[in-house]
C-alpha cells in the first residue's frame, strides 16, 4: 500500500504548501471534486488550480484538519478498504481517494463526499 502520497495530500491541505503534492502528481493527473464544476485535466491545470486554492486558504486564515484513514463501508463499493484522506472544515468534510501509477505518481484525485468521513475508519498497516 503505497501511503506517502496520501501523506503528501494531507500535509499540503494542512499546511496550504501544494508544491510537494505538484511534484507528485503524473503529467496526465485527473483532478474530480463534488465542488469543482468540471474535471481538471493535466498536471498544469490542477497545478493552477491548488496554488489558486491555497492562496486562498491563506489569506482567509482557513483551518483544515487532514487525517489519514481507511474507507470502512461506502456504498462506492470500489472504495471499501481503501486508503483515503479525511478532510474537515467547519461542520463540512470529504474524503480524498487516489489512484497512483506504480511508478509512485499520482494519476487521479477524487474529492468526494460520498464515500463521506463517517464512512472511514482507522487506518490499518502490515
Amino acid at each position: 500500500m503505497q501511503l506517502e502520497n496520501y501523506k503528501i495530500f494531507a500535509e499540503a491541505y494542512s499546511t496550504f504548501n501544494a508544491e510537494p503534492l505538484i511534484n507528485a502528481l503524473a503529467e496526465d493527473c485527473v483532478f474530480e471534486s463534488q465542488m469543482v464544476m468540471q474535471p481538471l485535466v493535466g498536471k498544469p491545470a490542477i497545478e493552477e488550480y491548488l496554488r489558486r486554492k491555497m492562496e486562498t486558504f491563506r489569506k482567509h486564515k482557513t483551518h483544515i484538519d487532514c487525517s489519514l484513514a481507511q474507507v470502512g463501508s461506502s456504498p462506492v463499493l470500489s472504495a471499501n478498504g481503501s486508503p483515503c484522506v479525511v478532510m474537515r472544515q467547519g461542520d463540512g468534510g470529504a474524503v480524498v481517494l487516489l489512484k497512483q501509477s506504480e511508478a509512485g505518481e499520482i494519476t487521479r484525485i477524487d474529492l468526494c463526499t460520498t464515500p463521506a468521513p463517517e464512512d472511514t475508519r482507522p487506518l490499518e498497516t502490515d
